[in-house]
């Protein structure tokens, strides 16, 4: 049996905020702030894209500007090993991280925790120092920003470290464009406003699980209200009166039902096939068939008229909780409601071959869909009197 894996990945990433020294800064302290990523997974390891690869992560700065100012640059640098989140210590990279030779800028708006963060807007140039591990930005026109104000920005296609364990992100902003590109972690210039940022990559947890094929099938004299369990014994009689005989002045019928769920993505067949080789009712088991399959067992559906001695089904489309179970045209006719049929004359398909003759089928999965089939039959003046009968086989058959 074919097993199915499904995998859910699931990334956690632990912000907090990390106090910061001030020894050039001429505003304050940008709070609150926060570093939101895309994904917290260590980079390099088996699952190499999407969520828990830890590639092509997105990085979205939020703050609040801690001055009254015109910023026109920032430089946004990552920490890790035994580096500090202090302003002013030295910096090493965190192992396997890189913010790409040229980063990319998002600099639209962005709301978190129902604060509406403005984002920096067009104009800015990206580049990337200290061997891809710092974003420098720089905008020689700028914008105006009051103490409080309340902006955003991201770096898209980043590549996390490549070991679980925290690293730090440090940001400084700048009143003059050319500041960034002078910036070192031990000397970041005149900056205005800054903060740092502890963040934390995660091994990825990984989830397996499996989803059998399955094909549930029954069928039943009396109609199953959504539940196999109420099948009964699919043995029915036609005919009418007391002795319950067929006779050539009317047509008798009578009804069974299935009901079929499967998971097959491509859906169930049902097919039926007729125990008498001639393909009717037969009472010396389908050596002669006095009552013959209607419309001589065409593999087209025809009336069955009293008087004229002839045997057929007609199906009737499933309802249910899902998906469609649909008759074949050989067994229904929307615009003859009351023909009916029993092919056993087409060439490799019909109600008498090994494999029987499809009557529904569906295209996809289906939830509890029931059919009706209703069988009838007629007698005429001239047929022997004795006891006929024939045994359908019912199956079903799922393409997954």
């Amino acid at each position: 049996m074919r097993q199915i894996t499904a995998v859910v990945l699931v990334a956690v990433i632990f912000m907090s905020h990390i106090g910061v020294t001030f020894a050039a800064g001429l505003g304050g302290e940008l709070a609150p702030r926060s570093l939101l990523i895309s994904d917290a997974s260590v980079s390099g390891g088996s699952i190499t894209s999407g969520p828990g690869s830890g590639v092509n992560v997105t990085y979205r700065v939020l703050v609040r500007a801690a001055s009254t100012h015109t910023l026109k640059g920032m430089a946004l640098d990552f920490c890790g090993g035994a580096s500090s989140p202090v302003i002013g210590d030295s910096c090493t990279a965190p192992t396997g991280f890189s913010v790409g030779a040229s980063p990319t800028l998002d600099s639209s708006d962005f709301e978190y925790r129902s604060i509406t963060y403005t984002g920096i807007g067009a104009g800015w140039s990206a580049s990337s120092a200290n061997s891809n591990r710092t974003v420098l930005l720089e905008n020689a026109t700028g914008i105006s920003l009051s103490d409080g104000d309340y902006i955003t920005f991201a770096i898209t296609g980043v590549v996390n470290p490549s070991a679980v364990g925290s690293f730090y992100g440090r940001l400084h902003t700048y009143t003059d464009e050319n500041a960034p590109a002078s910036y070192t972690p031990t000397n970041p210039g005149t900056y205005q406003d800054g903060g740092s940022f502890a963040l934390s990559t995660t091994a990825t947890v990984t989830i397996n699980a499996r989803v059998q094929e399955a094909l549930t099938f029954c069928v039943s004299a009396s109609t199953l209200g959504g539940n196999c369990s109420n099948a009964t014994a699919p043995s029915i009689v036609l005919g009418h009166g007391g002795t319950s005989v067929l006779e050539p002045d009317s047509v008798d019928t009578a009804s069974i039902f299935s009901l079929v769920s499967t998971n097959a993505a491509s859906g169930v067949a049902i097919f039926f096939r007729n125990s008498n080789s001639c393909g009717g009712l037969s009472a010396n088991n389908g050596s002669s068939c006095p009552i013959p399959p209607v419309n001589s067992g065409a593999g087209t559906p025809g009336p069955i008229s009293a008087g004229t001695a002839a045997f057929g089904v007609r199906c009737s489309d499933g309802t249910g909780t899902t998906g469609a179970v649909d008759c074949d045209a050989n067994y229904y006719d929307a615009g003859n409601p009351t023909y009916y049929g029993m092919d056993s004359t087409t060439v490799g398909s019909n109600t008498t071959t090994v494999y029987g003759d499809l009557i529904a089928s569906s295209s996809s999965v289906v939830g509890n869909i029931e059919n009706e089939y209703e069988f009838a039959a007629t007698t005429s003046n001239v047929t022997p009197a004795g006891t006929y009968s024939a045994n359908l086989a019912m199956i079903a058959t799922g393409t997954f």
